[in-house]
């Protein structure tokens, strides 16, 4: 009997078997491809032998270097990526080595950023495409200026060997604004002041917004740099905003500091400001402050991209101390308030392939907006804006957009939330005089804001409160005098409440029912009427109790008289303006 074993599929130890078992048979493999032992013919169903190559002996190795950004930043921790691409187009097996380091424009190695004998095992066993890592603040005595990345992969032990070699360039710099300026953008950034500095009185200070910015770093003193405080060490932004209402911060000689604080910016409802960001000259070098490299002649171009927004380039090269102007893509205040925002923005750099970002190099800031609808009071101190006024109104009226709605807001604030009562012994003023008649009155902003003369007022006060804090959140208010028939002194009153008051009656311990004059507001010639020296009653019939309280917001000029008096008093000095001081 004849055995037939195909070789490739029991296998040399069960042919063994098969010898020892029938050793009267002669056992034969076949050795012609196609053809079987026993004449069978294959066509292609069977077992045919596979032959391994033998290991190739020539070794042609290649690397790519490509740096995920072409400007590093100075100083930071974070790595940028360099990606390697490894070959070998000999086919050579085996461990290949792997060499890569940071050069000098000058040619000397700056730092060994990788050495391993088997690149094979940064890839899971093969060639391919590992990254190495650089991190600027490891690398000892790196400064400004363009760098070589060079990368060496040798080969294993076979008889024609060809290493590969590559580099890419990486340049340097610090990156980093030192101050943020804001500008009316598409809409308008209003003024503001402060009123009493270093607690003067009537010492006034204007925030000019194109000489003090929103915020900045603290300027640096004499041999240290803007951007840090010491080597890889970047200043940081403020991050609170000035507290103080009626100063901004003072030196111990009494001068303005400017620089290192956060200072409130006001803006018109709906405006996308602009904000200039202004880069830092000198960084912290080993030996003393040295150029930041930003804009020097060969170094990739740079500009700043705030988080959240599309970027956009700037107008010129940003070079070291240049600046660049972003307007934010969305208002910060769409309604009144104070908001306190924090704006983040990245570097990039210009890459072959577009603009990449960098890694590590970015900063955020906070900023102070006051959201109004403009400005009624005037441009120059003490005629414009004050930061202490702007600050609670907006409080008052948060939320708020439209007049007539802050109108009411800051009619509730001043008669109900303020703390001041009406002069019950006289009526008198305390804060407001007028120069002539009741023409041109004067109102003592910074006394009134301290409570210097305590919490009595009259209505000649309240219509200076009212009109001053509307006029510098943007909606006009003036004042208007009511006096008897003929414009006569004297008019007899309905039970009212006087401000500071909870019952409705008279607003005089004696009992009296009647003013010798009564200032109001009005922002269209007393066909509209706003009071915050009291509350009406605001039922069919005011004349006679029960009272409902109703606050004088907006109402008729008509229908206020009505309720105010069951006399026939008129309106006087209609549209008048109330100086500040």
């Amino acid at each position: 009997m004849e055995v037939l074993v195909r070789s490739s599929v029991l296998g040399f130890g069960s042919v063994l078997a098969l010898l020892a078992g029938c050793s009267s048979n002669a056992v034969e493999f076949s050795d012609d491809a196609g053809t079987t032992t026993d004449g069978g013919s294959d066509s292609g169903g069977g077992d045919t032998a596979v032959d391994t190559p033998p290991p190739s002996t020539t070794c042609t190795a290649s690397v790519q270097v490509a740096p995920a950004a072409p400007l590093a930043q100075l100083g930071t921790k974070v790595a940028t990526k360099v990606q390697l691409t490894l070959a070998d187009t000999g086919g050579a097996t085996g461990p290949h080595p792997l060499k890569v380091v940071l050069v000098s424009a000058a040619g000397a190695e700056v730092a060994k950023l990788l050495d391993t004998p088997n690149a094979e095992s940064l890839t899971g066993g093969t060639l391919g495409k590992p990254s190495v890592d650089v991190v600027p603040a490891d690398v000892a005595g790196l400064a400004p200026g363009k760098y070589t990345i060079k990368a060496t992969l040798g080969c294993p032990k076979v008889t024609t060997a060809k290493i590969g070699e590559g580099q890419g360039d990486l340049h340097f710099a610090r990156l980093g604004a030192v101050s943020i300026g804001v500008g009316g953008g598409d809409g308008t950034r209003v003024p503001l002041m402060y009123h009493a500095v270093g607690g003067t009185q009537y010492a006034y200070y204007p925030i000019d917004g194109d000489k003090v910015p929103a915020t900045s770093f603290t300027d640096p003193a004499t041999g240290e740099a803007d951007l840090d405080s010491a080597p890889n060490t970047m200043r940081a932004f403020p991050t609170t905003p000035w507290a103080e209402l009626d100063t901004p911060k003072t030196a111990s000689d009494g001068s303005v500091v400017e620089d290192g604080v956060i200072y409130p910016v006001s803006l018109a409802l709906g405006t996308k400001p602009d904000l200039t960001f202004t880069l830092g000259k000198k960084m912290a070098g080993a030996s003393g402050p040295i150029a930041a490299g930003v804009g020097v002649s060969g170094t990739p171009l740079v500009r700043i991209v705030i988080d959240g927004q599309p970027g956009t380039d700037p107008t010129a090269p940003l070079a070291d101390g240049t600046s660049q102007t972003i307007r934010l893509a969305a208002s910060p205040v769409a309604a009144v308030g104070r908001y306190d925002v924090t704006v983040k923005w990245h570097f990039e750099a210009k890459a072959p392939t577009g603009w990449v970002t960098v890694a590590g190099a970015e900063q955020s800031a906070v900023l102070r907006f006051y959201g109004v609808l403009g400005n009624e009071l005037g441009t120059t101190a003490p005629y414009m804006p004050w930061v202490g006024v702007v600050d609670l109104g907006t409080k008052a009226a948060s939320g708020k957009t439209t007049p007539a709605d802050v109108r009411a807001a800051l009619v509730k604030e001043v008669y109900e939330n303020f703390g001041l009562k009406y002069d019950r012994k006289s009526g008198a003023s305390f804060y407001t005089s007028y120069t002539s008649g009741f023409a041109a009155a004067r109102f003592d902003l910074g006394l009134f804001l301290k409570r210097s003369k305590g919490n009595t007022v009259n209505c000649t006060d309240c219509a200076s409160i009212l009109s001053t804090y509307s006029n510098m959140l943007g909606v006009k208010l003036h004042y208007a005098i009511i006096q008897g028939a003929g414009g006569k002194s004297g008019f007899s009153l309905n039970p009212i409440m006087g401000i500071g008051s909870t019952v409705f009656g008279s607003p005089f311990d004696s009992g009296g029912m009647g003013f010798s004059y009564h200032a109001v507001t009005s922002q269209d010639a007393t066909k509209t009427i706003n009071d915050a020296t009291l509350a009406v009653d605001g039922d069919t019939d005011p004349k006679t109790a029960p009272q409902t309280k109703l606050l004088v917001q907006d109402l008729t000029g008509t229908n206020y008289l009505t309720r105010l008096s069951p006399g026939t008093p008129e309106y006087t000095y209609v549209d008048q303006i109330t100086s500040v001081r």
